[in-house]
């Protein structure tokens, strides 16, 4: 009898302590900023990090190892194909034929959430977007905004257009983000240059958001579809 008790007590602290670092973790993570690194310029072209907290990975371009892996897989996938195709078409029907056979018949499926989506009309949308801007992408903010830009064209007239353009576009923007006071580190210039015939742009971006937002926006969000998609089946 002790030695089951002493058993079932060690199990007791191995299933709270992995509880515990489980709970422990989850405090960790969410607090932590989810990141992503935009960059481009006309020597380097675009480049895309992404990330949680301080550990970045390159999205785009792909590495050489990432191609190498990537065309594997696509390799692969075609080697499947053509097996598939190699094989007599008239066989491949009597095999499909019997397997369709010997399958039990079906049972009635439940209801999922893509039919709880269905059943939504077109204001439940729209009560979805104001709830994900509220509470998730209002919380958006950028940690950096570095852009250099150097409006040139071959026609002078066409490079002034461009730059008022660009210049009535960007820059009330910026000034609404900035009362919001959705960037933490921006540097913004814009500037004309009618002796260049082509654009330059330098762009050095970090777009952030804490990870609890998003987890509380989605289950707000994922609680709204139950409720309404239930209603209206």
């Amino acid at each position: 009898m002790n030695v089951i008790l002493t058993v079932l007590s060690v199990l007791g602290i191995i299933i709270g302590s992995v509880i515990g670092l489980v709970l422990l973790i989850i405090l960790i993570l969410l607090p932590m900023r989810v990141r992503a690194v935009v960059k481009f310029d006309d020597i380097d072209g675009f480049r895309l990090w992404a990330g949680l907290g301080p550990i970045l990975l390159k999205l785009f371009p792909q590495s050489k190892k990432q191609k190498k892996k990537s065309n594997k897989k696509a390799e692969k996938a075609t080697e499947k194909t053509a097996e598939e195709f190699s094989e007599d078409p008239i066989k491949t029907v009597e095999k499909a034929a019997e397997e369709q056979k010997e399958k039990a018949p079906e049972k009635p499926k439940k209801k999922g959430f893509g039919d709880y989506i269905k059943a939504l009309k077109f204001l439940d949308y729209l009560e979805i977007l104001n709830k994900a801007t509220k509470h998730f992408l209002s919380k958006i903010y950028f940690q950096r905004l570095h852009l250099d830009m150097t409006v040139a064209s071959a026609d002078a007239s066409k490079t002034a257009q461009m730059y008022g353009k660009l210049d009535a576009a960007i820059f009330p923007l910026l000034g609404y983000l900035n009362s919001k006071k959705k960037i933490k580190d921006g540097e913004v210039h814009i500037r004309p240059d009618f002796t260049a015939e082509k654009m330059k742009t330098v762009l050095d971006t970090e777009v952030c958001f804490r990870l609890y937002r998003a987890l509380h926006a989605g289950i707000i969000i994922l609680i709204y579809i139950y409720k309404n998609g239930r209603r209206k089946k």
